[in-house]
This record gives C-alpha cells, structure tokens and sequence, in this order.
C-alpha cells in the first residue's frame, strides 16, 4: 500500500506542475506533437497511461476506442484505473500505447515495459514521452536544488 501511496502522491505532484506556466508549455508543445504522429499509428484500442495535465493526449489518435489508465483516486474522465505495472488489459488486446512521463516517474522502468509489450498486440506501436537527460531540460536538471521540486527528481532516461 506503501509504493501506491507514494505512487499516488508522485503523480498529484506531477499533475500540479503540468498547471504552472512551464507545464502548460510543455504540455501544449507535446500535444502538437502527438497531432503529427498519432493519426499514422492506427489500430482499435489506444491507451494513455497516466495523465499529466489538462489536455487529451489521444484526441487526435485514429483509434476508434481511447483509454486513460490512471490510479486510483485521480478525477477526470478516467475510464480504467490502475499502475502500469500491473496493466487491466488482456494480452494483445492494445494497438497504441501512449506513456506521457510515465517512465520518468515509476518506481522500475522495464517492469512497465514489460507489461506493456505483453498487452500489445502484433505490430502495435509505443509512443513514449519523457526528459531527455542530453537536452536543455537535462542541463536544467543539473542545476535544480537539492531536494529537487518537479519535474526535476524525475528519471532522465
């Protein structure tokens, strides 16, 4: 009950700052970017695991059938609730997954991406969005104080 807790809190932070000027921009920036890609990646069901701000990330996914996956207790519009280590989903039921900083802030990556693989069907596709530890964000990083706010603690991957 621990790591859900902790998991829980590590996301309300998250979704707290995705509402600060910074946040909203680099949200915005993201969602334009998912308008290029998602519409060539088709399939019957996408994913979202975990939202992160105030937009729908998968608005412009040519999936007939969209899911938000998100824990417990967040409100919005969620449809299927739980971690991404532990996936509701049959295996090979999915055809887009979109992980929005989901593996900067678990607790271990490759578990999430193992079950991710297992819930994908044949030829689905992955869309993963993260802080790039090489980029400006990363420099950024490196300089934010000790303890480090959000988004700064996250893993750069």
């Amino acid at each position: 009950m621990g790591n859900l807790r902790s998991a829980l809190e590590l996301r309300q932070r998250l979704r707290g700052w995705f509402v600060t000027p910074l946040g909203r921009s680099l949200e915005a920036h993201e969602a334009n970017r998912l308008r290029e890609v998602l519409p060539r990646l088709y399939g019957a069901v996408a994913i979202q695991l975990g939202s992160i701000g105030e937009l729908n990330l998968l608005d412009s996914a040519a999936a007939p059938k969209h899911i938000l996956l998100d824990l417990p207790a967040e409100p919005g519009g969620v449809r299927a609730r739980g971690l991404p280590e532990q996936l509701p989903f049959e295996s090979k039921s999915v055809d887009v997954a979109l992980l929005p900083h989901t593996l900067d802030f678990c607790d271990d990556a490759h578990s999430v991406l193992r079950e991710v693989a297992r819930v994908l069907a044949p030829e689905a596709h992955v869309v993963i969005l993260g802080f790039n530890p090489v980029s400006l964000w990363g420099l950024r990083r490196l300089f934010a104080r000790r303890p480090r706010a959000m988004p700064w603690c996250a893993n750069f991957f």
